[in-house]
């Protein structure tokens, strides 16, 4: 089998599948994981083009590019086309409503008065046009019933640039920043520090879970197998991820900046998943989706859900037959080629001739 690559966000979320992909290791997999710094929008395309094998998305834009591959007939496995095979936790995800650390605005309140009054003051920055902070940018100022028209948005990057961004921002103009709350807490002036990129307003929760495991088609349907051992082993680590852990210096320090009540609060308002959407489910989560207004009604039309869903236990079988008839259309060719060769004159003539010499056997 050929190397596997897993990409993720670089953010405590991710720790379950490094350990995962440690274990793997250590059993001779040839498994890498790589750090998606632009997000959601970096790992979609990733999967598209075989930069990576399985990701780590958040639910909203996997979903929406999934979509969008379907209706555009281009989500095939000879086509770089993807699924989810698992979700990666049951909770949503908190997002932290950031803008600059002397900004006039306090409150979710003010923003959305701004946002009213001078539309054209504020610009929302993101990592990529189908990232988290994307998405969320549109559903969070969508349900407060911001006209979309009005809304300014400029892809920046990754964090470090997103931080750049907003030390720069000019007088009487605001930038907005919509990053995990926690992970970004002792970058704001709420945790005190000095030298703070960003104030935190207020928090916006969408109603549906964070992340899922997606996978390429290829790789489900050649090693099915694989990919059951892969989420097996996923949701062994998730249970081995204590609040012991949680909380220890190395974790702390890795993920949270060293602010170890962030650490707790993202371990207390975690859950993570050992399974995978069911169709049922997908399809609440799908409909929440497009009333965000993250994907258009017209791009929802007539979408099943199940088209952009794995099924492990289906692909396995799928395998097997593949495999079982392979090895019965080898075994009719051998059988063929053997009748095809008894009725050749030279094979018949070889036939008498050794009847004619056979030693007769009497009594």
């Amino acid at each position: 089998m050929k190397k596997i690559v897993v990409a993720g966000v670089p953010e405590a979320f991710s720790q379950p599948v490094i350990d995962t992909i440690e274990h793997l290791k250590s059993q001779g997999y040839d498994i890498q994981f790589i750090v998606a710094g632009k997000g959601t929008n970096q790992m979609m395309a990733w999967l598209k083009d075989g930069t990576a094998d399985i990701a780590l998305p958040l639910t909203e834009g996997c979903v929406k590019a999934l979509t969008s591959q379907t209706m555009e007939g281009t989500n095939t496995a000879e086509q770089g086309g993807s699924e989810i095979i698992s979700q990666l936790t049951t909770t949503p995800l908190r997002w932290g409503v950031h803008v600059k650390p002397n900004s006039e605005l306090d409150s979710v309140e003010d923003l959305q008065e701004r946002l009213r009054d001078s539309p054209e003051s504020v610009t929302y920055i993101v990592s990529g046009p189908n990232s988290g902070s994307a998405n969320i940018s549109r559903a969070s100022t969508k349900e407060w019933g911001i006209p979309q028209e009005t809304l300014n948005m400029r892809v920046v990057g990754k964090i470090d640039q997103l931080q750049a961004s907003m030390r720069v921002v000019p007088e009487g103009q605001e930038e907005v920043l919509l990053w995990n709350h926690q992970t970004t807490h002792h970058l704001t002036t709420n945790s005190g520090n000095e030298n703070a990129d960003f104030k935190r307003i207020g928090d916006y929760e969408p109603e549906w879970l964070a992340f899922v495991v997606a996978a390429r088609k290829d790789l489900t349907q050649e090693h099915p197998e694989f990919v059951k051992l892969f989420l097996e082993t996923l949701a062994q680590k998730n249970q081995e991820l204590t609040k012991e852990r949680a909380t220890s210096k190395e974790f702390v320090d890795k993920w949270f900046g060293g602010d170890e009540q962030e650490a707790i609060s993202w371990y207390e308002t975690t859950t993570f998943s050992n399974q995978n959407y069911t169709a049922e489910e997908l399809q609440k989560d799908f409909e929440k989706i497009v009333a965000a207004g993250i994907i258009t009604p017209e791009k929802a039309s007539g979408v099943q859900v199940e088209r952009i869903l794995g099924n492990l236990d289906k692909s396995i079988a799928a395998k097997r037959q593949k495999a079982f008839s392979t090895a019965a259309n080898a075994g009719n060719r051998q059988q063929s080629t053997a009748v095809a060769a008894a009725n050749t004159p030279l094979f018949r003539a070889r036939q008498a001739a050794a009847k004619q010499t056979a030693p007769k056997v009497g009594r």
